[in-house]
């Protein structure tokens, strides 16, 4: 990236900017390397009274926040401001759909949680297999951005412990139908209708 700006009444044209790469991230201007030729051009005109140093590093430091002017804090902020919105919107919408499936798939109503794994839960085992869990995008853009969280092209979802699917009893006599019964020694549900004298064969390690 390049900057031109008028110093001291001499003009510098496509001041070559960078920002990361090789340049320390600690202190004023972390991150930034500037073109030398430009900056000791600037610090000639201030031994020669032209300018003040106080005023050579206001003018780098008005060079590189034009590339960070809406987010206040860097390129890669600047870049990710649009990113940031839209993850803040599907998280919203994410959010709310967590909020009606919780109200669709109750204790009462799906009592049953059957792991990736196969095995069967009570819906209030100790191992929490249902749990629904949406990842925030960040409470900030500098958050989003600097804690690694910036949006990569997929959307927020809900994930479930080891993508565990809540069940009706009804659900899952029809999928005990096609499977062999593998009960959480942890909870030891109670299998519904024919089912239900079904001995539990799961290792005692408690797994998901």
């Amino acid at each position: 990236m390049s900057v031109s700006f008028t110093f001291a009444g001499e003009r510098h044209q496509d001041v070559v900017l960078e920002y990361g790469g090789f340049a320390p991230p600690d202190g004023e201007g972390g991150s930034w390397m500037i073109e030398v030729p430009a900056l000791l051009r600037m610090l000639s005109a201030a031994e020669r009274g032209e300018a003040s140093v106080a005023e050579v590093r206001a003018m780098v430091l008005r060079a590189i926040g034009r590339f960070s002017e809406r987010s206040g804090c860097c390129p890669d902020c600047e870049a990710a401001i649009d990113s940031y919105a839209r993850a803040l919107q599907e998280y919203q919408a994410a959010a709310e759909e967590l909020s009606r499936q919780e109200a669709a798939t109750t204790p009462d109503s799906h009592p049953y949680v059957v792991s990736s794994s196969g095995k069967i839960h009570r819906r209030d085992c100790c191992s929490d297999p249902a749990r629904l869990t949406i990842e925030h995008p960040g409470q900030t853009l500098q958050e989003y951005v600097h804690d690694g969280r910036a949006y990569d092209g997929s959307s927020y979802y809900m994930r479930t412990s080891g993508s565990a699917q809540r069940m009706t009893a009804e659900e899952l006599t029809a999928w005990l139908g096609r499977r062999k019964a593998v009960r959480c020694k942890l909870c030891e549900p109670a299998l519904p209708g024919a089912y239900a004298s079904e001995a539990s064969d799961v290792e005692t390690s408690g797994r998901r």
